[in-house]
């Protein structure tokens, strides 16, 4: 994955990617605990 380095560098970015995936699954991962509980 070769992504254009922007004014802030392509290492910066990627870390920054990496966070907001990881958050998206962590909320999707809660949210589907949460809709499991309310189920039973």
């Amino acid at each position: 994955m070769k992504s254009k380095p922007g004014p802030l560098g392509p290492d910066l970015y990627s870390i920054v990617e990496n966070l907001v995936l990881r958050a998206r699954s962590e909320i999707l991962g809660s949210a589907m605990n949460l809709l499991q509980a309310g189920a039973e």
